[in-house]
């Protein structure tokens, strides 16, 4: 059977075609739509404007799925929705134009997917946290033996964070300074994350993947970045770009992660935030997240 999921997110609307035969799934397309939502948020709520905009970046991502004869469709949000103080007035809106239900995920659940996801798409260790730092929200993830033990999302992620705080393309040393105070006293909130050591942390999503193609530039290499294992103290080197190195990251950027220019950094930062909390050593990327977990957590209802 062919499956079409779409994740409306804050940053990008993600279609993706999966083909599930003989339980093995397989990725038969995969096109997004960079709406920025986020973007249209004012006085914390999507104005109509951006509830258009989606609207018509979904339309469209549903005809994508339509041609390709998909047997089931389906639409979750995360932060893009959950975030916001009319929520129910948004969804509701956009469900009617579509003619389609969309699922709102908690940030538990998403946290949990994005998890669901990464034990199939790396081989996980034994104990670590997983990250998945998405435009408008971050789910952090403690695990043990392949198991999640706690998660959490917080409300940052890294268009929100260039958005609040950043001018540019590249952040000031304040403006910089700014991001991690929002990023540390979120985290200093989160009891499971205060006395956590862990030696590995395992990436998920758009800004770990910026992360690794970063590295792979400033380094010149070609391997797969999910065969990739680095020290977390490179994407402390990617995360202190600053206005002084201007020309010289904004290059770098743009032969990296053309994009993301706006918010590789802003997700850098977020990373480094969250690893330097745990005191994490290692930095790995998995090739699963959130929308395969959603495909066997909702969809299949495995665990």
């Amino acid at each position: 059977m062919k499956y079409g999921i779409i994740d409306l997110g804050s940053n990008t609307i993600r279609l993706v075609i999966f083909k599930y035969e003989n339980e093995i799934l397989s990725k038969t397309l995969n096109v997004k739509r960079s709406t920025q939502a986020i973007s249209y948020v004012e006085n914390g709520e999507l104005t109509a404007v951006g509830i258009k905009a989606v609207t018509l970046a979904l339309r469209e991502l549903l005809l994508i799925a339509k041609a390709f004869d998909v047997d089931e469709m389906h639409i979750f949000a995360t932060a893009s929705l959950r975030n916001i103080s009319n929520t129910q007035q948004a969804k509701e809106a956009i469900e009617r134009n579509l003619n389609i239900k969309i699922d709102l995920l908690s940030g538990d659940e998403e946290a949990v997917f994005g998890f669901n996801g990464v034990k199939r798409g790396v081989v996980l260790p034994k104990i670590g946290v997983s990250v998945d730092i998405g435009g408008g929200s971050s789910e952090i993830t403690y695990f043990a033996n392949g198991v999640p033990i706690n998660s959490i999302s917080i409300p940052y992620g890294s268009l929100n964070m260039y958005l609040k705080h950043i001018r540019n393309i590249v952040p000031t040393a304040k403006e910089h300074e700014k991001m991690r105070a929002d990023i540390q006293d979120a985290l200093s909130k989160v009891d499971f994350l205060t006395n956590l050591k862990v030696d590995n942390l395992v990436g998920i999503g758009g800004s770990a993947r910026s992360i690794l193609k970063i590295y792979q530039a400033q380094n010149n290499l070609e391997e797969s970045m999910y065969e990739l294992i680095i020290p977390t103290a490179e994407i402390t080197r990617t995360s202190m770009m600053v206005e002084g190195k201007k020309a010289a990251g904004i290059k770098l950027l743009l032969a990296s992660v053309p994009d993301r220019l706006t918010t590789a950094l802003p997700g850098a930062i977020i990373m480094d935030e969250i690893c330097r909390n745990v005191q994490a050593k290692n930095f790995m990327l998995s090739r699963y997240g959130v929308r395969e977990g959603y495909f066997y957590s909702r969809i299949l209802k495995q665990e």
